[in-house]
């Protein structure tokens, strides 16, 4: 809320009292101290107060130097803090008007006036607002970011993964790829739901391309190759699931169980269960289902220790605590 101002702008614009850089410094930041040269007010309705005072302070400046651009941005972005986002709206609009407003600040203003648009709930019109910031701007990532959290607030993941290609191009960091590859998985995940595989596979191989190791896409991948009936190619991704996130077997494991038994290879996914127990001895699920997999072959004494020792892992697992009921049932031993 307090991260709004463009303060080199401002600073350019013309002098300020000391109170007006104080309540500034203070606004560009909850997080930061107070400058060393000012003692500011620390209760909120002084913060408030001293607010009003600093608009009253730039609508005086604004009337005596009409022609400077940086305190008009601030007073308008002073007005979206005090919740009066037409009146910021309608000074940036204004703003725009000037056609000798330099482009670099054109930028500027128009990703202020996107915030008043998103804060207004004029979404669209923040969309296009926001993608007239050009690329060359030094504004042009924090309007990326800006239609990104409009992008994935609203599910349209293909979207958000183009203005994140765009921010790799300026920040290509390991993070920002690892985020290019959720909105994509996110996209395949919804192509692989309305049943158009060939694009979902592209969108999934894509994702990999960012991010390896991305969980979801790796689990698509698996979906995939499952519904297609390529069972020995699902198996890879899906067991990847798991050696990557552990946490996340219960959702792999029925996949590759089912991938085992269409390449009708039962034995091979008990030899699997095996290694990932030894692998993952304290997650519970894998435990569960190789217990599952030495009931189903007839191997009491096996399936019971490790179903118990499933149930000591977790003692209000109820998957495990249900397997163990079923092999007792079975067997015919009392639990």
């Amino acid at each position: 809320m307090f991260n709004e101002f463009d303060w080199v702008s401002f600073a350019t614009g013309g002098a300020a009292s000391a109170t007006l850089l104080w309540l500034l410094s203070k606004l560009r930041g909850s997080s930061f101290p107070p400058m060393k040269e000012f003692d500011g007010p620390t209760d909120q309705n002084e913060f408030y107060h001293n607010l009003n005072h600093v608009i009253q302070d730039l609508n005086q400046l604004c009337k005596q130097n009409p022609d400077l651009t940086g305190p008009y941005l601030v007073l308008g972005n002073l007005f979206r803090i005090q919740v009066e986002i037409e009146r910021s709206a309608d000074i940036h609009q204004n703003l725009l008007s000037d056609t000798s407003l330099p482009k670099s600040m054109l930028d500027r203003v128009h990703l202020e006036l996107a915030k008043d648009f998103i804060a207004l709930g004029a979404e669209e019109q923040a969309k296009t607002t926001l993608q007239k910031v050009r690329d060359r701007s030094n504004v042009h990532v924090v309007a990326q970011e800006k239609l990104i959290e409009l992008y994935s607030k609203n599910e349209e993941h293909l979207k958000a993964f183009e203005a994140m290609k765009l921010i790799l191009k300026k920040k290509g960091t390991w993070r920002n790829r690892k985020r290019a590859s959720i909105f994509l998985s996110e996209h395949a995940k919804s192509l692989f739901e309305s049943g158009n595989l060939p694009e979902a596979r592209k969108a999934i191989k894509e994702a990999l391309s960012y991010d390896k190791r991305s969980v979801t896409a790796l689990y698509y991948q698996g979906m995939i190759e499952l519904e297609t009936k390529n069972y020995a190619s699902a198996i890879k991704p899906l067991s990847e699931v798991i050696r990557i996130k552990p946490e996340y077997s219960f959702l792999a494991l029925p996949k590759i169980e089912d991938a085992y038994y269409g390449k009708q290879s039962f034995m091979e996914f008990g030899k699997l269960l095996e290694e990932l127990r030894e692998e993952f001895p304290e997650e519970p699920m894998i435990g569960v289902a190789l217990g599952r997999f030495y009931r189903k072959k007839k191997n009491f004494s096996a399936a019971e220790e490790t179903l118990q020792d499933a149930v000591e892992i977790s003692k209000t697992h109820e998957v495990a605590f249900e397997e163990l009921l079923t092999l007792y049932e079975e067997t015919e031993k009392p639990g």
